[in-house]
């Protein structure tokens, strides 16, 4: 069986390699990208199943990258889940309104970002 692929953008480098890691652990392709600009230049060659996002980057910020993903035909329809550090039910509902299948707040174990992953792929 192929692996799943995963895009983490994530600017936090210790976050992105422990997310790294432990979803290779569990047998998921990882591609990484440390903020939005960096995630849109990774996604003209790798079309992941599903990305994870931190909200609070430079340069772009998870929200304007979700905003420029949803209105492009080749990505709309990747399923993505917000990880924030922001516990804000309006920013939640801002996140969900735009089609983010998940917003997550931090901190989060591991086992709640896979469990939250595998639920959301297989709904696709």
């Amino acid at each position: 069986m192929e692996k799943q692929k995963i895009l983490i953008v994530e600017d936090d480098s210790v976050n992105l390699l422990f997310l790294n890691d432990k979803l290779r652990e569990s047998n998921f392709e990882v591609e990484k990208a440390t903020d939005g600009v960096e995630a849109l230049v990774r996604l003209v060659n790798y079309q992941p199943d599903i990305i994870l996002l931190d909200n609070l980057m430079p340069k772009m910020s998870g929200m304007e990258l979700v905003e420029i993903l949803k209105k492009d035909p080749r990505y709309k329809n990747i399923p993505i889940i917000i990880l924030s550090a922001i516990d804000d039910a309006k920013e939640k509902e801002k996140g969900m309104a735009m089609g983010v299948a998940v917003y997550l707040t931090k901190p989060i174990n591991f086992d709640e970002i896979l469990k939250n992953i595998l639920t959301t792929l297989k709904r696709q």
